[in-house]
């Protein structure tokens, strides 16, 4: 089952809603579902090439939208608050009660879909007050049960201008039991939440409360030409857990980074004071040989130099590729030899 998420916007509903509540309508999110596709082309220079169907332009004007709907809004950037390492390793408070998630809900899923509450079947860590509103550091561990797998994920912070930060459809060995980690800009106090969907039809979600504010217009942690320069660039690793990078259950723990500014198009450039046009990574497949990972369809509430921590049961069918693709049509591809992990 797909979200009802079309285009560049979440929804007319959804966009009216926040306008009404922040005077400005700078509401819009990825579009559609991630694909767990290995069609793909090839693009300049050999990289591999997300087949979305998608034209450069279309994906170039989809990031714009950012430029045109901050026009005239007046963001209170504020400042990050700052607490001790006590509240940094603090646990997120529990959901909080609010009306942005009905509207959510309402705007991005079908009226009729029920979705539970996940109760223990969903475990997400997330820091009680964030050192850093850029990169919120968030974990997943999901276990669908006996008989069902995980097929698709959600992730979403309910008082961020985009509020999907991204969808993950997943592969089999992926599972059982679904690990990951990443992070996320947080632009204000706001619930953080996981919307799973399973193999029988069934959904669930869970929340948590995070104590941070300013993510989404935080300028860029570097250089604006040296980051230019490192776009795309990948860096894999894979974490030694009980003596061997399978940690004795024949599944591997691997990190992806990417090199991306990510910008939100809500950054404003400290020289001229004008809007940071919107450039982020929207696309993400990771595979091991030709067999599909995962898949991941991004959008602003991704932080600056996306990582991706996870956990899969590997085939030995060869090196894990990565490929990804950004809202400017740039494509970028890398693969990384699992050899020393068996």
């Amino acid at each position: 089952m797909r979200l009802s998420t079309t285009g560049a916007v979440i929804g007319v509903k959804f966009r009216a809603m926040y306008r009404a509540k922040h005077s400005a309508n700078h509401g819009y999110g990825p579009g559609g579902g991630a694909r767990l596709s290995d069609s793909r082309s090839t693009g300049p220079g050999g990289a591999g090439r997300l087949s979305d169907g998608r034209s450069t332009g279309q994906r170039r004007g989809r990031a714009m939208r950012a430029v045109v709907l901050a026009a005239g809004l007046v963001m209170a950037t504020g400042t990050v608050p700052m607490a001790g390492a006590a509240a940094q390793d603090r646990m997120a408070a529990p959901e909080q009660p609010g009306e942005t998630w009905a509207e959510i809900r309402a705007a991005i899923f079908p009226e009729d879909l029920v979705i539970a509450e996940a109760g223990e079947a969903i475990s997400l860590e997330a820091p009680y007050r964030a050192h850093d509103a850029a990169a919120v550091p968030v974990r997943l561990r999901i276990d669908p049960g006996p008989g069902r797998h995980v097929d698709s994920l959600t992730l979403i912070v309910d008082e961020n201008p985009a509020p999907v930060a991204a969808t993950f459809t997943l592969g089999e060995a992926m599972g059982p039991v679904i690990e990951i980690s990443t992070r996320l800009r947080v632009n204000a106090y706001s619930n953080v939440r996981a919307v799973v969907g399973l193999s029988d039809g069934s959904w669930m979600q869970t929340a948590r409360y995070v104590k941070a504010s300013g993510g989404c217009s935080a300028p860029a942690t570097g250089d604006p030409a040296a980051a230019l320069a490192a776009m795309g660039k990948m860096k894999m690793r894979l974490f030694d857990a009980a003596g061997s990078a399978t940690g004795g259950d024949g599944r591997l723990d691997a990190q992806v980074m990417i090199r991306h500014p990510n910008n939100s198009g809500f950054q404003l450039d400290q020289v001229t004071q004008l809007y940071v046009p919107p450039r982020f990574v929207d696309r993400i497949a990771v595979f091991e040989g030709d067999r599909p990972l995962f898949a991941l369809e991004g959008g602003i509430s991704l932080s600056e130099d996306p990582s991706l921590r996870f956990r899969f049961t590997p085939a030995g069918t060869g090196p894990l590729r990565v490929e990804a693709e950004d809202t400017d049509g740039a494509a970028f591809a890398q693969s990384f030899p699992l050899d020393a992990a068996f």
